[in-house]
């Protein structure tokens, strides 16, 4: 073997992975990253490349978690010598084919072994290469456990924090500023600042009073009429758009219409006086369509670009037949008027805009000192501007790019396609001090997968610098072609899908009229999208793609409907389709993902699955905001803070909440609501209740009342739960409650704890779906076990990187741009060296303008490509069953259908309305994760979220299994039910009404709607029971308590059905149903009495056991 102990594999410096769908992406970085840690151990350099010395970067932090866990568990089966799981295959002799030719057996120079052998203490005379690597990670992974902070695998987000961190003076930034990812608050926050000057600052006032009458001529018909929202929306895109590209917005000089109404009024001047030089000479003969088209132009109260087909011709051919040619002079007034046309369309283009523009440039003036300087706040996005503000600075370097470009010599980039061009520009002044030292650069991506253009991501980046760094530091290009994750005809009907020749007659019926090599452009990333399967997956898989039809066609004989009515189709056919899929007993609940493009679409999917009886695990879900308990209790609080909110008030009173915790059903409260507010408007709600149940009023309201502004918000809350029980009356609901008091403490933490500033808090979170990324919503959201057994509902952008045996998309369309939905598609943004302008692109302007209709035309590819790559990433995300439901919607044509249906390598398998290939799994597989016998079920959406058995598994096992019949279990939730009913009531009287909901609703409750009938009779023949009616009759001195809780001197909780209060005696009460006696029923009573002695030590206790079943009444 040589003296330099390589015989080293040579690779380029920079290596490129184009990694499709499946192919292995996360195993591929976790091997190059260790085959460049323990390549460095063979080579004969002085450049370090210790852990230390590599840096990884991806996107998300989930991405970056889940390639450490890859890597650690790598060097771990390097350490032990442990194979792959389910191959032969060990990591180390997979890493060493990488990196050298030698044999594993070949033994070390002896001198080097001498130095192995000491450091690493390898016994034997001959050291070999296999034993010398693997001491060599071993050594690695010591000095990894010893400072983990040399890990550098992360997200790029934080590696430019570091950077700006330690740059901050320079940068003429707080010392003390803070990084805050909650973006949209702060702008939200900024904008209230806005608009609270308008009422004080007259500039401030005309700028918004001029975006508002351009919004709504512009927005016409889709314009909101919540000035807050619709302008929080413009300003979040205007927002994104300078961050992602760098550069500020340009505001045209002479306002939004100085310049268009100096280019109108020359361009009538012109028409005028072609016009008359026509009319002179009268051997020139004009078409009478070139006379209307100038009397257009010479009238500035007209519409001068009306579509005319004489602009698109010289003026010669607008003469008819047996004129004589225009001069010179008429010649260049023609010439002037077709100039000026154009330039007045992109005049208007432009200006449309400018308001919005001046809004921004209005907030961004107030975002800066409020929060930038006041509160010391950077939002995220504004990092990587900062960063590249430093490194373009001829004038200053900062310090921490020298210690950076020293200790950083080998670069790995994960997700390619999604980094913009301003997040590159920060990496590459390292990444090219490193390759000028000898070290390498690693991207991995797939130009497939690129659904961040939205957000910055520039899928040719990676083409771009292949072609840039080529001669200097050579490139090694690797396609992986092998899909590791979809059975057969899963990779198979892709394959014929993404097919780039399929592709391109696609395109090209959607892009009419764009050149060839554009089209070709746009499918080029296709070009190797076809893969392969492993052998192991031959034969498997089942897709099934349907075209959903009525029962009877439309006028014109198609099956095209409206925007409902293909939602209804699809919900419906939705419904059929996963009761057969779960009927086969193959796939648990979890299997299943159903992805969506919108939120919209996602809330409708949840409905639908939810009132199957199914586990739904989606943000709609297990979100706080739309628990409907949640909302009850917001709606308390916004009471409390405005009792003059009649609308809350009257939320909480017909709410859960307010019916379980008082006699007062939803029924007469929503009798009371309607009589009252139909007989007296002019006073507050509350009032009204507080004069006609004053009692109530009082034991219910009047404390909150009182402690709001005195009481921190987060004692608030939880004397709030405790006054209405809530834990205990509604365990469903109890993560969704405690995940409340956990929002309300973070934000008395970050020193915004008022009632007031939390309520504004939640209703910002509700509004988001507008205008906000889903990021911003996290803290609204439940975090759920890997392990629950639920559907999946999430959009297309949540599921990439993800994968699931079954795969379902409800609401797949590839539209054209022309047709596709979206309030700002006629908004077009365009970055040049001199800044950021916008445009508006309406029909008239781009037919007038060849620069607009390029800009149109770009807009129109970018669609189509965004639009295939979001199809590519959903129908490869199913392992092994894949079904597509197509409709056809009315001015909206769904060009997938013909592409798909048309295509030859289906027509054996196709119908008119569907294809079909290969077959279902009728058959379940055994597999190590299973739940074994004996073991239970996998855990259900409903235990996470509070199933009622949850106190029960606190208790411990059931010993008796009778308990467990489908008998057993009925009764003992009718039992719960009538204990529920009774907590309702205080005291007698009781009217029918009254009793029939409290059944109905106690029956719900515990999930047995049908026995409400059952638990309404037990009731009645509980009151009609003469034993029973004592303890329900009211009287002088008497309080009543239902489902009291009492504490011991140890502090266990112990809740009585019910305790009376009687001048000199106190009553306690335990019901019993379903339940044989037992001297343990006495002895709980017992120790409910010593503890109401000691609580009343002058009053008698006395306890009472009541068996309803037997109707009987025992005295303890």
């Amino acid at each position: 073997m040589a003296d330099d102990r390589t015989s080293k594999k040579v690779h380029s410096q920079i290596i490129t992975v184009r990694s499709s769908a499946g192919s292995g992406k996360t195993y591929r970085l976790a091997r190059h990253y260790l085959e460049v840690l323990l390549a460095g151990a063979l080579a004969d350099t002085t450049l370090p490349t210790r852990m230390a010395n590599i840096v990884a970067i991806t996107f998300t932090n989930k991405a970056a978690q889940e390639m450490r866990a890859r890597i650690l568990d790598w060097m771990k089966h390097i350490i032990l010598d442990l194979p792959f799981e389910n191959s032969p295959d060990k990591p180390l002799d997979t890493i060493m084919r990488g990196i050298t030719t030698v044999l594993p057996d070949t033994p070390l120079p002896q001198e080097i072994a001498n130095t192995a052998r000491k450091a690493d203490n390898l016994p034997g005379k001959a050291v070999k290469v296999r034993d010398y690597l693997m001491a060599e990670m071993d050594r690695r992974f010591t000095e990894l456990l010893k400072d983990f902070g040399h890990f550098n695998v992360g997200t790029i987000d934080s590696f430019v924090n570091l950077t700006l961190k330690a740059s901050a003076m320079q940068l003429n930034l707080p010392p003390d500023f803070e990084v805050s990812t909650e973006t949209k608050q702060l702008i939200d926050l900024a904008l209230r600042e806005c608009l609270q000057r308008t009422a004080e600052d007259g500039r401030a006032q005309a700028i918004f009073d001029t975006f508002l009458d351009s919004y709504i001529e512009l927005e016409g018909d889709r314009a909101g009429w919540v000035p807050r929202e619709l302008i929080g929306a413009v300003i979040s895109s205007l927002w994104n758009e300078e961050t992602k590209e760098n550069r500020e917005f340009i505001i045209p000089a002479g306002g939004a219409h100085g310049g268009v109404a100096d280019l109108r009024q020359k361009m009538a001047d012109s028409a005028s006086r072609l016009l008359a030089a026509l009319a002179a000479d009268t051997s020139v003969k004009p078409l009478s369509h070139l006379l209307t088209a100038l009397e257009r132009c010479a009238d500035p109260r007209e519409n001068a670009l009306s579509k005319s087909v004489c602009f698109e011709r010289s003026l010669e051919d607008c003469l008819k037949k047996g004129s004589s040619l225009p001069g010179p002079q008429e010649r260049e007034l023609w010439d002037t008027v077709v100039r000026l046309r154009r330039l007045y369309a992109g005049a208007l283009a432009v200006s449309k805009y400018i308001p919005y523009v001046q809004v921004y440039s209005f907030f961004k003036e107030v975002f800066q000192r409020e929060v930038t300087y006041y509160r010391r706040v950077i939002p995220i996005e504004e990092l990587n501007r900062l960063l590249q503000d430093i490194v373009t600075r001829r004038d200053f370097v900062p310090e921490i790019y020298y210690t950076l470009s020293e200790r950083y010599i080998h670069f790995l980039l994960d997700e390619f396609q999604d980094t913009s061009l301003l997040q590159w520009k920060n990496i590459e002044v390292l990444a090219e001090e490193a390759l000028s030292r000898g070290g390498s650069l690693f991207l991995v991506g797939d130009r497939k997968q690129a659904i961040y253009r939205w957000r910055g991501g520039r899928p040719e980046l990676v083409d771009e610098i292949t072609e840039q760094y080529r001669d200097h530091y050579g490139v090694d290009e690797l396609h992986l072609d092998t899909n590791y994750r979809s059975l057969e005809h899963v990779v198979s009907f892709n394959n014929e899908v993404f097919d780039a020749e399929n592709l391109a007659v696609l395109a090209g019926t959607v892009l009419a009229g764009h050149p060839p090599e554009t089209v070709e452009e746009m499918v080029k990333p296709y070009r190797t999208s076809r893969q392969l399967f492993l052998e192991t997956k031959k034969g498997g898989g089942f897709v099934s793609i349907e075209r959903l039809t009525a029962e009877g066609d439309d006028e014109n004989g198609q099956d095209v409907f409206t925007g409902d009515e293909a939602r209804a189709l699809v919900e419906e056919r939705l419904k059929t389709l996963v009761r057969d899929i779960m009927a086969r007993g193959v796939f648990r609940q979890s299997d299943l993902a159903v992805l969506v493009r919108t939120r919209e679409e996602a809330g409708a999917i949840v409905a639908v699955l939810l009132s199957m009886g199914l586990s739904v695990e989606s943000e709609h879900t297990v979100s706080i905001r739309n628990n409907a308990l949640i909302r009850e209790v917001i709606s308390f609080l916004k009471f409390l803070d405005k009792p003059d909110d009649n609308l809350s008030f009257a939320s909480f009173i017909t709410g859960r909440i307010f019916t379980a915790g008082t006699a007062m059903g939803t029924g007469p409260m929503s009798a009371w609501l309607s009589e009252r507010c139909l007989a007296d408007r002019s006073q507050f709600l509350y009032l009204l209740f507080k004069s006609d149940h004053g009692t109530v009023f009082e034991k219910e309201f009047a404390g909150f009342l009182s402690r709001v502004g005195y009481l921190p918000l987060y004692d608030l809350l939880v004397s709030f739960y405790r006054h209405w029980e809530l834990l205990a009356r509604f365990p469903d609901d109890v993560p969704y409650l405690l995940h409340l008091l956990e929002l309300v403490r973070e934000r008395e933490h970050s020193g915004d704890g008022s009632l007031a500033g939390f309520i504004d808090f939640l209703e910002e979170g509700s509004r988001r779906t507008s205008y906000a990324s889903s990021d911003d919503d996290k803290a609204f959201l439940l975090h759920t076990p890997d392990s629950l057994d639920a559907v999946k509902v999430l959009t297309i952008h949540k599921a990439k990187g993800l994968q699931f045996p079954v795969v379902i998309l409800p609401f797949v369309t590839l539209t054209s741009f022309s047709t596709s939905s979206g309030r700002d598609k006629q908004r077009c943004f365009q970055s040049g060296d001199d800044g950021l302008r916008l445009f508006y692109l309406k029909k008239e302007y781009t037919g007038v303008s060849p620069e607009l209709a390029a800009l149109y035309s770009k807009k129109e590819r970018e669609h189509l490509a965004d639009e295939l790559n979001n199809l590519y990433v959903a129908f490869t995300r199913a392992e092994e069953e894949l079904y597509i439901l197509l409709t056809d919607r009315k001015k909206q044509k769904n060009h997938l259908i013909d592409h798909i249906f048309g295509m030859k390598a289906f027509r054996s398998v196709a119908s008119d309305r569907a294809i079909v290939l290969g077959r279902e799994r009728m058959t379940a597989e055994k597999s190590e994760d299973a739940a074994s016998p004996g073991s239970g079920s996998p855990p259900s959406f409903k235990d996470f979220t509070g199933d009622p058995a949850w106190p029960v598994k606190l208790k411990g096992s059931i010993s008796d299994p009778g308990h467990l019949s489908r008998h057993a279990v009925r009764a003992r939730k009718k039992g719960n039910a009538i204990h529920r009913a009774l907590s309702f009531i205080e005291s007698l009287p009781i009217d029918d009404g009254i009793i029939e909901s409290f059944a109905r609703t106690a029956a719900v409750h515990e999930g047995i709607p049908d026995a409400a009938r059952e638990v309404e009779q037990s009731l009645r023949a509980f009151f009609t029971n003469e034993r029973f009616r004592p303890f329900f009759e009211t009287g002088p001195g008497i309080s009543f308590y239902n489902e009291k809780e009492i504490v011991d001197r140890d502090g266990n909780t112990f809740k009585m059905d019910r305790v009376i209060v009687r001048p000199g005696l106190v009553e306690v009460i335990d019901y019993k149903t379903g339940e044989i006696r037992s001297d343990s029923h006495v002895e709980q009573v017992r120790r409910y009495g010593r503890l109401l002695a000691e609580t009343y030590p002058e009053r008698d206790v006395r306890g009472f056991l009541l068996y309803l079943d037997d109707g009987e009444v025992v005295r303890i």
